[in-house]
Parts: C-alpha cells; sequence; structure tokens
C-alpha cells in the first residue's frame, strides 16, 4: 500500500507523464500527416483493389482520430498542471516551491535542480522532502486516471 508521500509525488508527477503522451501522439499525427501526402500523389483518387476504401480516405480518417485524442490530451494536461501548480503553491516556502516546480514541472533531476536554484543536491532533496510530507500532510492528493 503507497504511502501518503507516494502518493503525493505521484501526483505531482501526472504533469510530465501528460507531456510524455501528447510528445507521442502530436508525432504519430506528423508521421500521418505525411503519410497522407505521400498517398495523395500517389494513389490520387484511385480506389483500392478489395478494399471499400480507398488509402486516402482511411489515412484521412486516422488523421482526424488521432487529431481528436491529441486534443482530449491536451485538455487532460491542463487540467493536470493546473491541479500540480495549485498543489506547489499551496507549499509555504518559496525555496520548496520553487524545488517542486524544478523536478515536477521543469523535469530536471537532483543535479539540475541544485545547480538551477543554487543548492547542494542534498539541500534540494531535503527541501523536497519537506515539501512532500507538507503536502501528505494535507492528505488530499491521489493519481487520477
Amino acid at each position: 500500500m503507497a504511502t501518503e508521500e507516494e502518493r503525493v509525488k505521484a501526483f505531482l508527477r501526472q504533469y510530465l507523464e501528460c507531456e510524455r503522451e501528447i510528445e507521442v501522439r502530436a508525432e504519430e499525427l506528423a508521421r500521418c500527416r505525411c503519410l497522407a501526402v505521400k498517398t495523395t500523389g500517389a494513389i490520387g483518387g484511385e480506389r483500392v483493389q478489395g478494399s471499400r476504401k480507398n488509402r486516402l480516405e482511411e489515412t484521412v480518417e486516422r488523421i482526424v482520430e488521432l487529431e481528436e485524442a491529441l486534443l482530449e490530451q491536451v485538455e487532460r494536461l491542463r487540467g493536470t498542471k493546473e491541479a500540480v501548480d495549485r498543489a506547489i503553491a499551496a507549499v509555504d516556502s518559496g525555496e520548496q516551491r520553487a524545488v517542486l516546480q524544478m523536478r515536477y514541472l521543469a523535469g530536471k533531476n537532483w543535479e539540475e535542480t541544485g545547480d538551477a536554484l543554487g543548492y547542494s543536491l542534498r539541500h534540494a532533496a531535503r527541501l523536497h522532502n519537506l515539501a512532500v510530507k507538507e503536502l501528505a500532510g494535507r492528505g488530499q492528493f491521489v493519481k487520477a486516471g
């Protein structure tokens, strides 16, 4: 069973997880659009033998599906980011907030976080742990989805 601190970390990690999902969908959409352009030139309006639809129609349908999925992911990201932003903003210490922002919004590792904020790696980790404990004490963070 996950501790409250583990639930807080999972909650905060959702932001970058959503960003990665959106990036994958955007790359897939770009590949489909490229294929649509190639397909248009190669087959024009001709039907593929044995198929009710031509390849261009199928590609266009796939692009529309991907665009819809991408828009859903963007909306999810927006909601997740707002929730994570609110949680981080609720932390009393500005130093602790900065560490959480670097770790969970900017995706920095411990060394990068410490360097960017002028802290040792240990001090950055200590500030992080204090912030997570503060948020865990509120008991309101559950990973969505």
